[in-house]
């Protein structure tokens, strides 16, 4: 999370998960969800219903606005399950994508355990838009990302 003060914390929606600056603010992190937006760092993306799991067939559209110095993108995969990839690696029926990030072009299937990468943002629309598409309604599926912004300084 990020340090604030406990008003700082819920006047951005957030929530408070213990303290900080020896007392005197709280770690405070934010959960955003389908048709969520928001320009606070250290933000988690979360599938409907989680921990739960849901079997919709959807596109599901989060918007982080990014900080003007912000040039990169940590992503961590603290929970994702979706349809695995066809036997040629293709994510036929569920998709996570970031728009306009030639790179990464999607992911499905399953990610280990905290496992991170870094999405280079310097120079891309603003805000970054992640999609997570599905089109069965057969499987149960979940994620939570969290996504924090890398200052251009600390890349």
């Amino acid at each position: 999370g990020i340090c604030y003060t406990a008003r700082e914390c819920q006047a951005i929606g957030g929530t408070s998960i213990g303290s900080c600056a020896r007392g005197f603010g709280t770690c405070c992190y934010q959960q955003m969800t389908c048709g969520g937006s928001t320009s606070n760092n250290c933000t988690y993306l979360i599938s409907p219903n989680y921990p739960g799991t849901y079997n919709a067939a959807q596109t599901c559209s989060m918007r982080i606005t990014r900080s003007s110095d912000t040039c990169q993108l940590r992503m961590d995969f603290v929970d994702f399950e979706s349809i695995k990839p066809d036997e040629f690696g293709v994510c036929n029926e569920d998709q996570f994508t970031v728009e306009g990030e030639m790179k990464f072009t999607y992911l499905c299937g399953s990610a280990p355990t905290d496992w991170h990468f870094y999405l280079d943002v310097s120079g891309k629309a603003n805000p970054t838009v992640f999609n997570f598409m599905t089109t069965s309604v057969s499987f149960n599926r979940r994620f939570k990302i969290k996504v924090t912004m890398v200052p251009c300084d600390q890349k």
